[in-house]
């Protein structure tokens, strides 16, 4: 007896649930999204001497209605496909401002994908992996780290910027001191966090504004 007025209630009480839900007011308000799409500049080569997507690397940043990206130009891998000092790769800043067409900026030399941050002030901040190793076989792995600085960038000067050396490499004997797959972020008050890979260990650098980078970490 117990057990059917058990299921009854459960009957009731699930007939009120359905009541409930049908007598809901429903939004009938419909939404409508638009996209705009264009071809922009790319890569003539894509590969692990070329450029690519991934390693946790910010390639596009927007503030307000300004939008900046990098294209990694590589024509000259058809000539030797190591992008190394004496044949750089050439990492290209482009800002589209409002509904304009997008304008080339500054062109930097480099062998690999890089990152791409924007700060609260609107400046635009490029962290570059540089080759200095200039031998013909060496496959542009062996850098130096720099960070420019565009800081009219959001009032559309995307050529002008400063020169910051990170971490730097003599192109001699140095070797590969700079993993050429960076990560990097800002936060809201501008510092930089900038970390790599290399030789089984975790490099950390930090950057406030208007300082010298720091090396904070190294883990092993």
């Amino acid at each position: 007896m117990k057990r059917i007025a058990g299921l009854i209630m459960r009957a009731i009480l699930f007939a009120a649930l359905l009541f409930s839900l049908s007598s809901c007011e429903k939004d009938s308000t419909s939404y409508s999204i638009q996209i705009f799409h264009e071809a922009i500049p790319g890569s003539k080569y894509h590969g692990p001497n070329g450029t690519w997507w991934g390693y946790n690397q910010s390639k596009i940043v927007r503030k307000g209605a300004n939008v900046f990206m990098y294209v990694i130009e590589n024509e000259n891998l058809d000539i030797n496909q190591n992008p190394n000092a004496s044949n750089p790769s050439k990492i290209v800043l482009y800002g589209k401002y409002g509904e304009g067409a997008w304008t080339k900026g500054a062109s930097l030399n480099t062998s690999r994908p890089g990152n791409i941050l924007i700060d609260s002030q609107g400046a635009v901040h490029l962290i570059v992996f540089e080759p200095t190793y200039t031998s013909p076989d060496e496959n542009g792995s062996y850098g130096r780290l720099v960070h420019y600085e565009f800081s009219g960038a959001q009032q559309g000067n995307i050529t002008t910027y400063t020169r910051t050396i990170i971490q730097d490499n003599d192109g001699f004997k140095d070797g590969e001191n700079v993993n050429i797959r960076i990560g990097a972020s800002i936060s809201e008050d501008d510092n930089i966090a900038i970390s790599y890979g290399l030789f089984r260990s975790m490099r950390v650098w930090h950057k406030k504004r208007g300082e010298a980078p720091q090396h904070r970490l190294n883990t092993k």
